[in-house]
């Protein structure tokens, strides 16, 4: 018994249908590629810029002053810190000096001992002279009563011009002994004043000269600030000794800003002179025209500079005064920018 299977035929003469082609948008593939290329041409820019281009990096700048100590000394108060705006004349620190102040006590002491023997020391001619003057007023007041009697009784006729002359004589020889008294206690007083001076008041007074130079010198501890202008950096810690000359603060003034700016030797031109007018860019969007001010006859180190493209430290310095005033957003002390020249 055998099966025999239908089979079934093939219909090869039939057509499979697809669907319809897609259209390929020719502008797709335009915008991967920029956005491939994009980077690339950035870094490519980033690399071969500083060739192309004149740019240096540069900040911000302004005068700057530096706050030095007037003497030795440890510091007591910082009353600032980084950053912060100070008005002139306000205080900054405050320095205390030991030896200062020790010698101060000393000198003081040394015033007031030679004020005190000044006032204790009598002048031993004085007492005896006193008393002769005494002796003497009386003796003239004696003579003025004797004389006015005479007179009177010159009047009754009973003395005569002779015993009136002799009155006179007594009158005018106890004015004369009053006088010589006086002028001898004025001479004692000099001499007296005289010896003081020898002993004690030249040196009080060079005492004195001394407490008043000392305590100037102490006021001076007293740091204020020399300007209207913001700290840039405090250079000294609070109980540090210091000594006279050191600087303790360096402050910037908010007036004169100009900028500093590095350019590469390879990039230096011969059109790169004083007075040049270049761009000092602040952000994308916002530039300051400047002149070249000054260039310094040496190089600087750049090395702070960071950058993934390896490149010289050494920087040629330019010093830039910008035409215009800054907006208060970028009048700070270190804002970075780029100098196209």
């Amino acid at each position: 018994m055998t099966f025999q299977f239908k089979k079934n035929k093939i219909e090869t003469d039939k057509n499979v249908k697809y669907g319809s082609k897609r259209p390929t948008n020719k502008w797709q593939w335009y915008i991967l590629v920029i956005v491939i290329l994009i980077p690339i041409f950035y870094f490519i820019y980033g690399v071969t810029k500083g060739y192309i281009f004149s740019i240096g990096d540069g900040f911000v700048v302004t005068e700057t002053f530096y706050v030095r100590s007037p003497s030795d000394g440890y510091i007591q108060n910082i009353f600032v810190k980084n950053g912060d705006f100070a008005k002139k004349g306000s205080t900054l620190l405050e320095i205390i000096s030991p030896a200062s102040t020790i010698e101060l006590n000393n000198l003081e002491k040394e015033r007031d001992t030679l004020n005190k023997k000044i006032q204790e020391t009598d002048n031993t001619e004085l007492k005896a002279l006193n008393k002769m003057v005494d002796d003497a007023e009386y003796y003239l007041t004696k003579t003025i009563e004797y004389r006015n009697s005479v007179v009177k009784l010159k009047e009754k006729g009973i003395a005569t011009i002779y015993d009136i002359q002799e009155a006179e004589r007594y009158l005018n020889e106890a004015n004369t002994i009053l006088n010589d008294v006086n002028r001898k206690i004025a001479e004692s007083n000099l001499k007296h004043k005289f010896n003081i001076e020898n002993q004690y008041c030249k040196l009080l007074r060079e005492v004195e000269f001394k407490i008043d130079t000392l305590k100037t010198v102490i006021n001076q501890l007293i740091i204020q600030s020399p300007i209207d202008g913001h700290v840039i950096k405090i250079e000294a810690q609070p109980n540090e000794f210091i000594q006279k000359g050191q600087s303790l603060i360096s402050m910037s003034s908010d007036n004169n800003f100009y900028v500093r700016a590095y350019l590469s030797h390879k990039n230096m031109k011969d059109n790169i002179q004083i007075g040049k007018q270049v761009k000092v860019f602040f952000s994308s969007t916002y530039f300051v025209y400047g002149k070249i001010s000054k260039i310094p006859a040496y190089a600087e180190d750049d090395s702070g500079a960071k950058s993934i493209i390896k490149q010289e430290y050494n920087k040629i310095l330019i010093y830039i005064k910008l035409n215009d005033n800054l907006p208060q957003k970028y009048r700070i002390y270190g804002f970075p920018v780029k100098v196209y020249f």
